[in-house]
């Protein structure tokens, strides 16, 4: 046994300074007392008892003091928080699901009302509450008192984000050392059985119910854009997908989209779905705008009514090509919607190797000789990247596995390779001789690919992620990225949102999440686990001090009783 609220030592110092006090006061004659005689068979006692001197008097009455002390000694134990030693033995970890899905109704009350009522009834020093929203957040820590519980979560509404209940479980696991655990989950539990099978023996998981959704809700499940089919390099393909449940009867809503609240003028083609369609606009012009989507009409969830994606800047790279260049690099540039020639507006030069007075501190695509470098492709990329990587991602990144090497190489004499080196600006080598006419090389379908993407590549242009959705990592080049008043930085290459809304990477481009979240928006939950289901009002654990309440005041009914029946003073 231990105190919770006060320490070992004053806890028995306590026991003991209330017997003390209880036996003086037995004994405590506290002023004088009138007592008529009868007879003057008891005069003598009478008189003793009656002596206006004496301060103490006999101790007559143990009985009483007994049940005095017993009723004092409880309170004084649930006044100091008295547990049991054995119920930190197993520590209880309740899970709290703040995601999108728990917005429908009144969901997310009832999961508040449910953890506090399961809380109060766990051991204090085992015992922590964990918020599961847009982050995981502690609102209730070991010791603390159970009422701060729903004090803290008064204002706490569902985060528009996917359900993290999972992922705070096996991170909870994770870091923690191996002692027995309860984990209770309040809310929505997509555990799968391949999971559960990867959760320690000394971890046992449990859910609260809460109520079911209710009412039919459609959401935007899906939204991004890619390279436009048709080739233009000014455009892009934009896709939108509706979903829902619950809602057989209602029809589906077509959704509102807007480029920089200006309508949308495209007319979408539609693919119907089981539980919702899925629309492509097609050749959406993209330089940089913010596509909105919203969806009419009211449902259960708002959170998933509205979704917005930044779209890449795919307005042509201007480039400038020095005189005595092929012909038919000209032509290669003519042919391609995402560049254009315009040299005062330069952002990549064509030029040949060693010209550096043409374009001079501009990436550069050079025509080179066997003399000057012995790879037919030679690749000038940043100092501090791989070079084996880099080759890695260019080689299809340019088109060059369209290459017909074997033939080129039977062709001129000599072996067509490719290589890297690093350099203090991105430059881009091609032999000459393989730009004549004499070579299949410039009437392959590689040409212009190598061109357009070659030149796209030195001018840095980056089209960004085909989709941003809160949750999910996306590309943020290693930078610090701000999300509204929030400020995190990206470890590595990925950043994860947290929350729909602008995302501004330092160094990099604008980018903007969405929820896009179909468990959120009615789907249900796929290999989903069953797992025990507590009953409502259940508790793994007896409060002490509730107990010890409970008892002094029995005491004190039996002391009341035993004192109107005059069989205690």
């Amino acid at each position: 046994m231990s105190f919770g609220f006060v320490p070992a030592l004053l806890g028995v110092l306590g026991l003991g300074a209330i017997a003390g006090l209880l036996y003086a006061l037995q004994r405590l004659r506290v002023r004088h007392q009138e007592v008529e005689v009868e007879t003057t068979l008891f005069w003598r006692q009478a008189l003793e008892e009656s002596r206006a001197r004496v301060l103490t008097q006999r101790f007559r009455h143990p009985w009483t003091y007994a049940l005095l002390l017993m009723i004092c000694s409880l309170l004084w134990l649930a006044f100091a928080g008295l547990r049991s030693d054995g119920a930190d033995e197993r520590d209880h970890v309740v899970l709290i699901d703040g995601s999108a899905g728990m917005a429908h109704g009144a969901r997310f009350d009832a999961a508040v009302d449910a953890a506090a009522d399961y809380v109060s009834g766990l051991p204090p020093a085992a015992r922590r509450v964990v918020l599961c929203a847009g982050r995981a957040q502690t609102v209730l820590r070991p010791d603390e008192e159970a009422l701060l519980l729903r004090r803290r979560l008064a204002g706490a509404v569902p985060a528009a984000a996917p359900n993290r209940v999972v992922h705070v479980l096996f991170d909870l696991v994770r870091a923690r050392p191996e002692r027995p655990a309860t984990i209770c989950v309040v809310g929505d539990l997509p555990l799968r059985a391949d999971e559960r099978a990867q959760l320690p023996a000394w971890v046992e998981v449990r859910r609260l119910p809460v109520p079911a959704r209710a009412g039919g809700n459609f959401g935007v499940t899906a939204l991004g854009a890619r390279p436009a089919a048709s080739g233009r390099g000014d455009a892009v393909d934009v896709l939108v997908e509706v979903r829902g449940s619950g809602a057989a009867d209602a029809e589906l809503p077509t959704p509102d989209v807007s480029l920089d609240d200006a309508p949308l003028t495209i007319q979408p083609t539609a693919e119907p779905l089981v539980d919702g369609r899925r629309f492509r606009y097609l050749d959406v012009p993209a330089t940089g705008q913010l596509l909105q989507v919203s969806l009419p009409g009211e449902d259960a969830l708002d959170l998933d009514d509205v979704a917005a994606f930044r779209l890449p800047d795919r307005q042509p790279v201007p480039v400038a090509v020095q005189p005595g260049c092929p012909e038919v690099v000209r032509s290669a540039i003519d042919a391609d919607p995402g560049l254009v020639l315009d040299g005062a507006r330069a952002r990549v030069v064509v030029r040949a190797a060693g010209a550096d007075d043409f374009g001079a501190g501009l990436p550069a695509l050079e025509l080179s000789d066997p003399s000057l470098a012995e790879d037919a492709f030679l690749v000038f990329h940043a100092e501090d990247q791989d070079p084996g990587a880099v080759l890695a991602e260019l080689y299809t990144g340019l088109g060059l596995q369209e290459i017909d090497a074997m033939a080129a190489a039977a062709a001129l004499g000599r072996p067509v390779t490719m290589g890297a080196k690093p350099a203090p600006q991105r430059a881009l080598w091609v032999w000459r001789e393989l730009l004549s006419g004499d070579y299949d090389f410039v009437r392959s379908r590689s040409f212009p690919l190598f061109m357009g993407l070659g030149i796209r590549w030195l001018a840095g242009v980056d089209d960004g992620p085909v989709r941003v959705a809160v949750g999910e990592p996306v590309a943020a080049r290693d930078a610090e990225v701000v999300a509204g008043d929030v400020r995190g930085r990206s470890f590595g290459a990925t950043f994860v949102p947290r929350a729909p809304g602008a995302l501004l990477p330092a160094g990099g481009a604008a980018l903007h999440a969405a929820l896009l979240d179909p468990v959120a928006s009615g789907a249900p939950l796929q290999d989903a686990l069953e797992v025990p289901v507590l009953p409502a009002g259940a508790s793994s654990g007896v409060d002490l001090v509730t107990v010890l309440l409970i008892l002094a005041l029995l005491l004190l009914a039996a002391e009341w009783v035993l004192f109107r029946t005059s069989r205690i003073p």
